[in-house]
């Protein structure tokens, strides 16, 4: 009878706000993911990372100006978008057919015009709030990424071995 050796299992869950060990930290947030990048290439398991941002704010970017043309033209859009994923999904259940390409046009007209008249309206309310558009951006002044603390030596290895390219199995 041979012996059955017991693999030792690591919980890779873990909550990043209370637990996890601060590996790292940047000042951007795409340092931070061409990092955990390079750390799953490198075969550490990418359930035990995760990117945590400190000193969060907003920033509202101001688009434009609002008027009730480009609400509209953004309900069109969202009806044309829409007709196509529509189209889409139907097409590859189904075949892509003259019919399918029909009913996807006349829903996306139909969702297009009952979203143009949703965003005029909504315009129109919104106009007595304020009179342009914005995106608003969430950010960080630090980004810390932080993996479980039970697979904190093997960090530094699946670094340098995703910065250095190297090959599964190699």
């Amino acid at each position: 009878m041979a012996l059955i050796k017991r693999e030792e299992r690591v919980s890779y869950n873990f909550d990043p706000l209370t637990e996890g060990t601060p590996v790292m930290s940047f000042a951007h947030e795409h340092q931070a993911t061409e990092y955990v990048n390079k750390l799953v290439k490198g075969e550490f398991p990418s359930e035990a990372i995760a990117i945590r941002g400190t000193d969060l704010f907003t920033i509202e970017k101001v688009t434009g100006e609002l008027n009730y043309a480009k609400s509209a033209w953004d309900g069109f859009k969202e009806g044309i978008y829409y007709a196509l994923s529509f189209f889409a999904v139907l097409g590859f259940l189904d075949g892509f057919t003259q019919e399918i390409l029909t009913l996807s046009v006349f829903i996306g007209l139909g969702y297009g015009c009952v979203m143009v008249i949703f965003r005029v309206f909504s315009a129109w309310r919104g106009s007595k709030s304020q009179n342009y558009v914005s995106k608003t951006e969430y950010m960080a002044n630090r980004y810390e990424v932080l993996v479980n603390p039970e697979l904190e030596e093997q960090v530094q290895d699946a670094f340098l071995k995703g910065a250095l390219g190297a090959k599964p199995g190699v």
